[in-house]
């Protein structure tokens, strides 16, 4: 078995609101050290024959060091979307409790992504192979949502069997690749990364600490992850309750020090 380092959830302009072609953020991540890449695209404007381009450009851009797994992202309904990473064939958008079973059948792994952006789930979560308990575009790339994380933990006590993730949400260059999970492989295929995505051979990781795929994070990490969680709150709450001209002054004060915290390793 060999430790192989990669993200999940991602888009590259195969989606509408992403920036880089599939080659160039792959070339951007194997020079960042990274061994795989979970594209999940949105099927907002994409269709069969666009899906069938995609599956192709990931071909062309995986190899013995690198592999692109395709995917896509779907909406299901009530403002929950299911990612699906390494699906083999298009599939259309349908309410979560069958596109879930599809996903499966397709060969694929499914993230219930950012649920938590509108407004806190307080039904059942829904039955996915995995939930994303951070995102790094809506939750920041320093700590995971906590309380979502308080949830999790309290549905897998009653006998929920889905396992927790970290997903990056990538777009554009402006984000930084810090939210990542390692998966244990027998060989670098994507074959081998969904399956061991769907057994919870992984850990997702940032750069203050680490999860595991049942959510644990160890004490210390929890710490360090609660106390830059209160500071992201208050810090995003003192922006939305000033005046423009007043936060852009703030955000430009405090561009380095954030710039600093991101890019830590």
């Amino acid at each position: 078995m060999r430790t192989v380092k990669g993200i999940v959830h991602t888009h590259t302009n195969f989606s509408y609101d992403g920036k880089l072609s599939v080659s160039q953020f792959c070339e951007l991540l194997k020079n960042e050290g990274f061994h795989f890449v979970g594209l999940t695209e949105h099927t907002l404007d994409l269709d069969p024959a666009k899906y069938a381009e995609l599956i192709a450009e990931c071909h062309a851009n995986s190899g013995s060091k690198f592999i692109a797994i395709p995917g896509l992202e779907f909406r299901c309904g009530d403002g929950n979307e299911i990612a699906g990473i390494g699906v083999r064939q298009w599939l259309e958008d349908k309410p979560a409790e069958e596109m879930i079973p599809s996903i499966r059948e397709a060969g694929g792994f499914s993230i219930w992504v950012h649920p938590f952006k509108k407004s806190r789930w307080d039904a059942p979560f829904l039955d996915c192979d995995a939930i994303e308990i951070l995102n790094g575009k809506l939750d920041g790339v320093l700590a995971p949502n906590l309380g979502l994380l308080h949830e999790y933990l309290r549905q897998r006590k009653q006998g929920k069997k889905f396992n927790a993730i970290f997903g990056l949400d990538f777009h554009n260059l402006r984000q930084p690749r810090s939210v990542w999970v390692e998966c244990q492989v027998e060989e670098l295929t994507a074959e081998d990364i969904v399956k061991a995505l769907r057994e919870g051979k992984y850990v997702s990781r940032i750069a203050y600490g680490t999860m595991t795929c049942d959510g644990k994070i160890k004490i210390f990490d929890y710490l360090k992850m609660l106390s830059l969680r209160l500071l992201f709150v208050a810090w995003r709450a003192i922006l939305q309750g000033t005046p423009g001209f007043v936060r852009n002054s703030l955000v430009a004060v405090s561009r380095p020090m954030v710039r600093i915290l991101k890019r830590r390793n």
